[in-house]
């Protein structure tokens, strides 16, 4: 049998409903997009392109995530493009002092890790929820999935 997959509805899409949602995501605020989410209907184009959306940010998270740990691991060399994407990422950091200690890059390198580690994680529930919403899951649907994963 056909997997129940509502055809997306085109026209509905609003730019600036797509947008809030992006903008509430850079703040974090997860639990206000979850709510969102569930209040367009499943064929929304908002829906599909919020999905698609977060599927670039889950690969740009886990990419630096993967430079900081090589950073982290003494693993890149200075003077190459990830190195250089490294540094920029630590200069973003509030705690950031210009010339700072490898030990001190390295600390807050951990910090900015563990940030994207979460964001990572929140990121893929919110991944989650869309494709749980766009099939009509029921929360105790949803509940038994969660405890065969």
């Amino acid at each position: 049998a056909p997997l129940p997959v509502a055809r997306i509805d085109f026209k509905s899409g609003e730019g600036s409903y797509l947008e809030s949602l992006k903008n509430q995501y850079e703040k974090g605020a997860y639990n206000n997009i979850i709510s969102k989410i569930y209040s367009l209907p499943s064929n929304s184009a908002v829906l599909h392109d919020f999905l698609s959306f977060l599927a670039k940010k889950m690969i740009e998270l886990n990419q630096s995530k993967y430079l900081l740990q090589l950073f982290i691991e003494n693993k890149l060399t200075h003077g190459t493009d990830e190195m250089i994407k490294v540094m920029g990422l630590l200069q973003e950091h509030p705690q950031w002092k210009g010339k700072a200690s490898e030990d001190y890059k390295k600390e807050i390198a951990l910090n900015i890790l563990k940030d994207y580690e979460n964001r990572i994680a929140e990121t893929d529930e919110l991944i989650d929820r869309i494709v749980y919403h766009l099939y009509g899951l029921k929360e105790e649907d949803i509940n038994i999935i969660i405890k065969g994963c």
